[in-house]
């Protein structure tokens, strides 16, 4: 009689842990690559066709993320719920969830008809959240989405880097001058992947995997630096700031890094460079620099955006319906939204919405900070939690002058959940990791 030869313990271990990364990678590959996906037409070009509208007012992309998110609550509740949000954040969530519901039967009430277009980023990300925390519920398996995550920015930034250097590239703004890429999303995921490549690489005591996180770092912080837009200059300037400062070791290697970038910059740029910088001079607004004849538009823009918060000073103006412009109207003769966050929040959900976002993100900050400082957690831990909190700091800062919340961007959105239903499912797991922790 043959003998059946017994599966080793530790060779059916070995296969599961296999089989687990491999479905971490093939969950999460798609979400990555959503992040690089344009959600809006730009001078890039049209918007990928996952964005398209498909039935009912829904797009492509809002089925898949729904059929996934739903898959996973019933993959993993209530046996395997893997995260729990902080207690801190759970009064002003519900808040400001309370507010969005007001300003959409607000908004109907006074003819609104597109009631989602505002908050559909945020309803999206809420669900990604859970998915995020079922596949990232460990620091072992941060560690894999963190690698995953920077190869698919790395991958990006050179297919980007090489098509511009083969002649590619978009002539906006910059007076005739060729930028890689426009897509403000994308360049700020760059950015992030560039203070968290770096950051890790400060960890990591393997040669090779150092070099590896150090070059990513460099793909992606120099694609976000020449790309022009300012307001990823400042995420990235700002999530640099917060982490170098208390960090001793980084900062001679981060200043080599900036004076080495700079001078490569002017060299292969000269002028545009120091032009771009004196755009940020608002006082004397196009006669400032040749490269700043958006000034005034953003700047009308929020005014006009004022005027309508004074006629809805405390509920807003609700959900659905437009406004109509009057000192930028060669630029839209109408707008949805305003590029400046507590405007924004403060047009469509009232002075309590307001309130409940300044709320949540002081929390939010704290929690972060808090994570970022516990030695008793795991060093992988601690640092995606000291870049989740310089990188979101970066983000509220930046979005109080001339840009868009962020929460009205899908992409945005996704890397949002990606950091806190990480940070949630790692600091209150539910289910024994499937490795040991030194793994």
């Amino acid at each position: 009689m043959s003998s059946i030869p017994l599966l080793n313990s530790a060779d059916f271990s070995e296969k599961l842990i296999l089989r687990r990364e491999a479905f971490r990678w093939v969950m999460l590959l798609p979400l990555f690559a959503i992040m690089f996906s344009r959600e809006a037409t730009s001078f890039d070009g049209p918007a990928a066709i996952i964005y398209d509208k498909a039935i009912g007012g829904f797009r492509w992309i809002d089925f898949f993320l729904i059929l996934l998110i739903s898959g996973t609550v019933a993959l993993a509740w209530p046996k395997h719920a893997p995260w729990l949000v902080p207690k801190t954040l759970v009064k002003p969530a519900w808040l400001f969830a309370a507010t969005i519901v007001f300003s959409v039967f607000y908004g109907l009430a006074h003819g609104g008809t597109n009631v989602f277009f505002d908050w559909r980023g945020i309803a999206l990300g809420t669900g990604l959240v859970v998915v995020f925390g079922y596949w990232v519920n460990a620091p072992f398996a941060l560690r894999s989405a963190v690698r995953l995550f920077l190869v698919v920015c790395a991958v990006k930034a050179i297919w980007i880097l090489l098509t511009y250097a083969m002649g590619s590239g978009v002539d906006v703004v910059l007076l005739g001058v060729r930028t890689p890429f426009f897509d403000g999303p994308v360049i700020s995921l760059c950015g992030l992947a560039a203070v968290l490549a770096f950051r890790f690489a400060l960890e990591e005591t393997r040669m090779l995997r150092k070099l590896e996180y150090l070059l990513i770092s460099l793909l992606t912080g120099f694609l976000a630096v020449i790309c022009f837009r300012r307001t990823m200059w400042g995420e990235l300037f700002l999530a640099s700031a917060i982490l170098i400062f208390p960090n001793k070791r980084a900062r001679k290697l981060a200043l080599a890094a900036l004076l080495a970038g700079s001078m490569f910059v002017l060299l292969i740029m000269p002028g545009v460079f120091v032009e771009r910088l004196k755009s940020f001079d608002l006082l004397e607004l196009n006669e400032a620099s040749d490269y700043a004849d958006t000034n005034a538009a953003h700047i009308g823009d929020l005014l006009d955006a004022w005027d309508q918060i004074q006629t809805h000073p405390i509920a807003g103006m609700g959900q659905g319906y437009s406004y109509d412009t009057l000192r930028i109207r060669d630029w839209k003769t109408e707008s949805w939204m305003v590029h400046n966050a507590i405007l924004q929040v403060w047009l469509r959900y009232g002075i309590v919405g307001l309130l409940a976002y300044l709320w949540f993100h002081l929390n939010l900050f704290r929690w972060l900070r808090r994570v970022g400082r516990d030695l008793g957690r795991d060093r992988s831990v601690r640092v995606f939690a000291q870049v989740s909190f310089a990188y979101m700091v970066a983000l509220f800062v930046t979005r109080l002058g001339f840009a868009p919340w962020p929460y009205c961007e899908t992409q945005m959105c996704v890397v949002i959940a990606f950091m806190l239903g990480s940070l949630f499912a790692v600091q209150n797991p539910r289910e024994p990791p499937l490795v040991p922790e030194g793994r």
